[in-house]
């Protein structure tokens, strides 16, 4: 999936290739949804994740700056609003 994902010129950015991961064959069911005043989705959450892992940040300081810096991103993930550092 990634060969043929970055194989195409425009597609550059390892945040982009998240986004268009499909996890249909995750089961997130018993997870659904976070539980506060926004909802998110655990699939996003996961990309979320991902996107932390990927570059490596120990904490979710770094990762929510991250995001706060990046709104087409956030748009993508469908953050709306972007989760506090207690829930990513």
């Amino acid at each position: 999936m990634s060969e043929a994902w970055f194989a195409h010129e425009s597609h550059d950015s390892i945040e982009r290739f998240v986004c268009s991961l499909p996890l249909a064959c995750f089961r997130f069911e018993a997870h659904d949804c976070y539980a506060k005043s926004a909802r998110y989705e655990m699939d996003t959450l996961f990309r979320v994740f991902l996107i932390k892992e990927i570059h490596g940040w120990r904490h979710e300081t770094a990762l929510l700056a991250y995001l706060e810096e990046d709104p087409d991103l956030c748009g993508e993930l469908e953050l709306e609003p972007i989760p506090d550092q207690s829930t990513l």
